[in-house]
């Protein structure tokens, strides 16, 4: 065979394997969902029917068919179906809040953390399938079009963890900001008393049991922070109008201050090693621009944090400095002082009782050394103590960057920390001038409000160090959100309104496994040789 007629054979085969890829990706880019499913969060008395009927509103400009599915109204309708469970009787108000949190409390604890949203997932598949039936949509199809859910309210971080899992690209979960003030009086309102008030929002920021309500840690896992303090729907469509428009990648949107300062932050939270937790900070400037990065670590001779460098034998961070936290062994060591202490007093000698009294007492069940100084180190402060930790706080690590460059200040910058100031941390901040905190993560241990409200507002007051929670693009979603996957503009120069590659969603959901993909592309490539002799 001669060299031309090799190179026609080869390049007839080049161009059907060009053909079997692009009728693959074709058939691929095809099976993309349509569907979105939305879920809310947030403390209660925070607005949610208004936050909803605007995510309606705006899904309907792009031609959503829209369902909302109350997760209050499952746990009712499970109150009076599963064998487990006793059917509710509300009387006013406050009996609806109380109970609804009680059982659903109960769902997480006697069934599964995750039982509600299996529910939530069941009535999606049940409003799949009956949108399928009234279209005459094939039910063995799984294209149904463009259908929305709207899940109001998710209240544990399992429930989203699950539909996390079933919808890794198509679950989008939007968190809901309200001063406590606002919300009592949203409650008062509905008027319910200021006592049960109290208990409510007591149960819904954080139940005692783990399986019970934790909206406080669910809101951490948002993709979108809204904040409705001014109760203002024009400011609430804004936010809710850009959210809906990102996950469409409408063209020309781009990251405000504020999510560019806290993904910087997040950014740098990546580079600890602290086998604690890991916390990021960032200081900007009014203009935006980053001028210091910190993050939690063990700080190195002469300025800065241990880093990766390759060489372990330079790298004293802790999980190369023996492999535990020094934190957690010295408030051990403080808890077995507390235990050689008890042991030295006799307190624990059992003796036959001598009077009535003395006999309630013995019959009280003996406690150890052991177990009282477990009891005292559990349930006091000393398991929060932080000061024996190797690590500097990311805040400080930002702030003392800082300090070895001469050309920069803090004086009125804002520093984006990932969790919210410990009380050490805040009171440096306020010494370097820094003039405003934003925060994603609240801290249970920090005390800085309490010690230095003289210096320290979260209610947004003049002359005091503003600490505020984040509101925009979660870090997480960032780079799916801002980074454009197609082309921004026609082959004329004009803007295109949408960015995204395959003219859905930003994110994408496939519709089959991607074995069945791997399954198809198998076949066209193997019937592309069978065509070419």
């Amino acid at each position: 065979m001669t060299n031309a007629a090799i190179a026609v054979k080869d390049s007839k085969k080049q161009s059907m394997d060009d053909s079997t890829e692009k009728k693959s990706i074709d058939f691929i880019r095809s099976r993309q969902s349509k569907t979105l499913i939305i879920g809310i969060c947030g403390t209660v008395g925070s607005g949610f029917r208004s936050l909803v009927e605007t995510v309606k509103a705006e899904l309907d400009i792009y031609d959503y068919d829209t369902h909302t599915i109350r997760v209050s109204d499952i746990i009712i309708d499970l109150s009076k179906k599963h064998p487990n469970l006793v059917e509710l009787l509300i009387r006013n108000a406050a009996e609806r809040y109380l109970k609804l949190q009680s059982q659903g409390n109960l769902i997480r604890d006697k069934i599964e953390t995750t039982y509600l949203s299996q529910a939530v997932i069941s009535e999606i598949t049940r409003i799949k399938a009956e949108i399928k039936k009234k279209n005459n949509i094939d039910l063995e199809k799984k294209d149904i079009g463009k259908v929305a859910f709207i899940i109001d309210q998710l209240k544990h971080p399992h429930e989203v963890e699950l539909l996390r899992l079933i919808y890794p690209h198509n679950f989008y979960l939007f968190g809901m900001l309200r001063s406590e003030s606002e919300r009592i009086i949203n409650l008062r309102d509905e008027g319910i008393s200021t006592n049960d008030i109290y208990k409510i929002i007591t149960e819904d920021k954080k139940s005692e049991k783990k399986t019970g309500q934790q909206t406080e840690k669910t809101i951490l896992d948002s993709d979108f922070f809204i904040n409705n303090n001014s109760g203002n729907k024009s400011l609430q469509k804004q936010a809710i109008s850009r959210c809906i428009a990102l996950i469409h990648g409408k063209n020309g949107i781009t990251p405000t201050r504020d999510e560019k300062g806290m993904y910087t932050a997040f950014s740098a939270s990546l580079t600890s090693a602290c086998l604690s937790r890991q916390v990021g900070a960032a200081i900007l400037n009014d203009d935006g621009d980053i001028i210091a990065t910190g993050r939690n670590d063990v700080p190195k001779p002469f300025g800065g944090l241990y880093y990766e460098t390759g060489n372990i034998a330079d790298d004293h961070r802790c999980i190369h400095k023996g492999g535990h936290c020094f934190n957690d062994e010295h408030k051990n060591k403080i808890r077995e002082k507390f235990e050689s202490i008890l042991k030295n007093y006799n307190i624990f000698t059992h003796e036959e009782p001598k009077s009535s009294e003395d006999e309630l007492t013995s019959s009280l069940k003996p406690v150890s050394p052991s177990e009282i100084a477990n009891l005292l180190f559990n349930e006091t402060p000393v398991s929060s103590i932080i000061e024996y930790s190797r690590a500097i706080h990311a805040e400080m690590d930002a702030i003392t960057s800082l300090a070895r460059n001469p050309s920069e200040s803090t004086k009125d910058k804002i520093l984006y920390s990932t969790t919210y100031p410990c009380h050490n941390c805040a009171r440096h901040i306020v010494a370097s001038g820094i003039k405003k905190v934003v925060f994603i993560e609240p801290y249970e241990k920090s005390l800085a409000l309490r010690l230095h409200n003289d210096a320290i507002t979260e209610l947004n007051e003049a002359y005091k160090v503003n600490f505020v929670l984040f509101e925009g693009v979660s870090p997480r979603r960032y780079q799916k959100f801002f980074l454009a996957t197609g082309d921004r503009k026609d082959k004329n120069g004009k803007a295109k309104l949408l960015t995204s590659k395959y003219g859905n969603h930003i994110d994408i959901q496939f519709l089959d496994a991607p074995d069945d993909y791997e399954l198809k592309i198998h076949e066209d490539f193997t019937k592309s040789f069978s065509t070419s002799d």
